[in-house]
């Protein structure tokens, strides 16, 4: 049910306190409700987008290549940035979690996350495809090839060929349910704890409004750039005693660093076989090169004027002499190797409730552009060889130099990374943040490495095995 937060007394209690409401947080409350846990959900905004909440997030942001504003790249009211999101799932590979870049591993397997499957594919209402136009390089010949298409799967959205938005999905199951109370512009601004355990968290509402909850349980769901920010400031004001890795909190952030890699064109007939789909590369591939993983994509390009352009400069290098009859820009999704110097980090000024703003530093690297650059040799070799046209990276081969990050993909993850041991993780296996006792971290700032797949499917998969662990504890 929606609740003001004048309703409350001065002091309240709950069960479990849940502070945030996009895929992570909306997910951990809504099963913990259903299962007849009394649970508090507060979420900064409203029903709707508006300026005063919006504000909050406002921060600076110091990448290479384009990054929305922080405060248009989230969006902070009822269901979170599932509000705005693509809607594209992908799970992670199985040699994410092993840890195939350094200082990537997960203290779980991708068979922890996978028992929870078809309930997060129901949440998100997405269907699973397991075959479809991908391609791999292959070892054997160093080629691509396109047959024996057998890969992790990908999924497509199917709820009425939208993405799901939370908000529009759940409210009404959120005004029904008789255990589950939302409070709507309720701001957290502080956390409490005795070194042991979280005793209070502070709420306020935009007029002043001020409330202290006390719970069992505290879930901190507030997503991936927020989280970082509400423990550096709260650690900072607890002189330390809350997060005990302070030495990691905030570092190793990551996001999908995107550009576009060249042209590709084909020679008449010959571009039937690559879509506009996603393509992985395989993991045997990625092993033997020592690669972090990358997405390709093949799109066609929109203006004639380019398009007869691009024409002209392919067929200057085409030794076959076969006129260039279809243009496809080649793009592509990096992952980004975990590192330390990729980090959130807390600025002087501070919003309304006195916290301060945040500032995001991240930058793709040589490991990044080696990848490309191994990728552009096996692909121009590929269409040369197999007589399906020629690819151009560009006078002096692919690099940053050349092809700088274009955009990003706004996949906030890490800074409260889980670890098996305090010295190199934030949070636990079961994302309960070491030395306290009650705090756990939802959503992607928990993940140790971020692959190259958009993060949204992982984040409702550990949302549900969070929320498992939780109802287990009273056993």
């Amino acid at each position: 049910m929606f609740v003001n937060l004048t309703s409350l007394e001065e002091e309240a209690q709950a069960e479990f306190c849940v502070i945030g409401s996009g895929p992570a947080g909306m997910t951990v409350a809504r099963k913990l409700a259903a299962a007849g846990r009394k649970v508090f959900l507060f979420e900064g905004g409203g029903e709707e987008i508006s300026e005063e909440s919006q504000d909050i997030y406002k921060g600076t942001a110091v990448p290479e290549g384009r990054y929305r504003p922080l405060n248009s790249g989230r969006l902070r009211y009822l269901g979170g940035t599932s509000n705005h999101w693509g809607g594209i799932c992908y799970p992670m590979s199985h040699e994410t979690f092993l840890g195939s870049v350094p200082h990537g591993e997960w203290p779980i397997r991708k068979k922890d996350l996978d028992v929870y499957a078809e309930e997060g594919q129901k949440i998100l209402d997405i269907k699973m495809s397991r075959h479809f136009g991908n391609f791999f390089f292959n070892d054997s010949n160093s080629y691509m090839q396109s047959q024996n298409m057998k890969s992790r799967a990908t999924f497509s959205s199917t709820s009425e060929k939208s993405p799901t938005r939370f908000l529009n999905k759940y409210r009404s199951e959120l005004q029904r349910s008789g255990n589950l109370f939302v409070f709507l512009n309720s701001n957290l601004v502080a956390l409490d704890t005795n070194g042991d355990r979280v005793t209070a968290a502070h709420f306020s509402s935009y007029d002043g409004l001020k409330k202290k909850i006390h719970a069992q349980n505290y879930i901190l769901a507030t997503g991936g750039i927020e989280n970082n920010r509400i423990l550096l400031h709260n650690n900072f004001r607890q002189r330390g005693i809350l997060v005990k890795s302070s030495h990691l909190l905030g570092k190793y952030f990551m996001d999908h660093p995107e550009t576009k890699i060249g042209v590709l064109g084909f020679y008449p007939n010959q571009w039937k076989g690559l879509g506009t789909n996603r393509y992985y590369l395989s993991n045997d591939f990625r092993k033997r090169y020592n690669i972090v993983n990358l997405l390709p994509i093949f799109i066609n390009v929109g203006k004639e004027s380019e398009i007869n352009f691009l024409k002209n400069k392919l067929d200057s290098l085409n030794s076959l002499h076969l006129p260039i009859k279809k243009i496809r820009n080649v793009l592509a999704t990096l992952e980004i190797a975990p590192r330390i110097e990729n980090s959130v980090s807390l600025l002087e000024e501070k919003d309304r409730f006195g916290i301060p703003r945040v500032k995001v530093s991240i930058a793709a690297s040589p490991e990044e552009s080696r990848a490309v650059s191994i990728f552009c040799k096996f692909l121009g070799r590929y269409v040369i060889d197999k007589g399906i046209g020629r690819l151009n990276v560009g006078k002096s081969g692919w690099s940053w130099h050349e092809h700088p990050v274009g955009w990003w993909g706004h996949h906030h993850m890490g800074g409260t990374r889980m670890a098996k041991t305090s010295e190199t993780g934030v949070v636990d296996k079961n994302c309960l943040v070491f030395g306290q006792k009650n705090l756990y971290i939802a959503g992607s700032s928990v993940f140790p490495s971020g692959d190259a797949v958009t993060p949204t499917y992982t984040i409702v998969q550990l949302a549900l095995r969070l929320s498992d662990h939780l109802l287990g504890l009273r056993a």
